[in-house]
């Protein structure tokens, strides 16, 4: 994947699958078919856990073609094996003024950074 490292979801909880319309357990970034914001919008967020070695919030809005708009705040932490080594990374997230027509799947969506 260009750009940066191709992260594997360990674990993708039944909100999500509801969410995204798809369950990526164990799959790569690269195999979700997300749109190329979004894919490199997470890659963002989850090198910044890595490199600053500790939790971060992030808040996000989603905004697809047809005008439906998600405001995603989402808690990435860090869990190291050893000092100074994330080896994976918790994530937890809520969804604010989630205004998605039945459709749509969050993955569709363009993501900016609020």
């Amino acid at each position: 994947m260009e750009g940066g490292k191709d992260y594997k979801y360990r674990f993708w909880g039944t909100g999500l699958v509801a969410l995204f319309k798809n369950d990526s357990t164990g799959l790569h970034l690269s195999e979700i078919g997300w749109t190329e914001d979004l894919i490199n919008i997470t890659r963002e967020h989850l090198e910044r856990v890595v490199s600053t070695q500790g939790p971060t919030l992030f808040i996000s809005t989603y905004t697809t073609k047809t005008g439906s708009v998600a405001n995603k705040v989402t808690l990435r932490m860090p869990l190291m094996d050893a000092s100074g080594l994330v080896t994976k990374i918790i994530s937890t997230y809520e969804i604010f003024d989630l205004g998605l027509n039945p459709e749509e799947k969050l993955g569709s969506f363009t993501q900016k950074e609020a």
